[in-house]
């Protein structure tokens, strides 16, 4: 992460280069520390310093950052935010400064521009919530984004498998679900929001999304699963405490058979396809 002055500088870039075109799309990423309360978000840099007079100089304050940025000729802007979004008492208060902006807002943003800004924020999590790490890998929230751009926001109503914002946030929903129910009370959710619908991404080639399998409450092992991807077998060992087999498959359609040696135990058949499939072995 940068101090302050490195992420001004590479804001205002980043500004200059969308605002050659109103056709363009302008996607920002903060993976870091964060407070929010409400509508109010602190985004804390690198040389933020709670010990420090001027502590909040070295923050974003991400409302007026966005608002800013409606300045900006790129219509079309998505912003992630990968942060936890409890309250601090320093942002309570009426006026009270939670951060600065390398860009300001004015009153009429877009009267020199033919187009309205869509500019969709999508948290990690829900307000007065943590974001969770992983001491083992990406973010709940990175992991997600991941999966989710890979296919399983994917949808192909209109001929072609494209990813929208809504579907985005579905698939994100489901797999930031999937990582956290079993740890914590309050299983992390991101949430969106001041959007209309857009495409933000293509697929080019088909999806892969998750099938889930299961033996009805029965452990799915000892035992191998077998099955096909793109005419080339595959087997999967399954341990006698896994009540649920997950695998990421390109889109079609399988056939599983689950084994122990020669013996066939149960089989199962199922697409793969977005966002995800169930299916039990029987």
């Amino acid at each position: 992460m940068s101090n302050y002055d490195v992420f001004a500088r590479a804001a205002q870039a980043w500004y200059s280069r969308g605002n050659s075109d109103e056709a363009n799309r302008l996607v920002f990423l903060f993976c870091g520390h964060g407070f929010g309360y409400g509508v109010l978000t602190s985004l804390l840099m690198s040389d933020f310093d709670f010990r420090k007079q001027d502590a909040w100089d070295n923050a974003l304050d991400l409302g007026k950052f966005v608002a800013g940025m409606e300045n900006c000729a790129a219509a079309e802007q998505i912003f992630f935010i990968d942060a936890c979004r409890r309250p601090h008492g320093d942002l309570l208060p009426p006026g009270a400064a939670i951060g600065r902006s390398p860009v300001h807002a004015k009153s009429t943003p877009r009267k020199d521009f033919s187009t309205n800004r869509n500019a969709p924020l999508i948290f990690s999590t829900g307000d007065d919530k943590p974001a969770r790490g992983r001491s083992d890998g990406a973010s709940v929230f990175t992991d997600a984004f991941m999966k989710s751009v890979r296919g399983m926001g994917a949808r192909d109503d209109n001929g072609d498998w494209r990813i929208n914002n809504y579907s985005l946030l579905e698939a994100m929903s489901h797999v930031s679900l999937r990582l956290t129910q079993q740890h914590f009370p309050e299983p992390q959710q991101p949430q969106g929001g001041q959007t209309r619908a857009f495409d933000f991404h293509y697929l080019a080639a088909d999806p892969i999304s998750p099938i889930y399998l299961d033996r009805s409450g029965q452990a799915c092992g000892p035992g191998e699963l077998h099955y096909e991807v793109g005419g080339r077998a595959m087997a999967r060992p399954c341990g006698n405490d896994e009540y649920e087999i997950e695998l990421s498959l390109p889109y079609g359609g399988y056939t599983f058979t689950l084994k122990n040696g020669a013996t066939n135990l149960a089989h199962a058949q199922q697409r793969s396809a977005p966002t995800f499939k169930k299916a039990r072995l029987e």
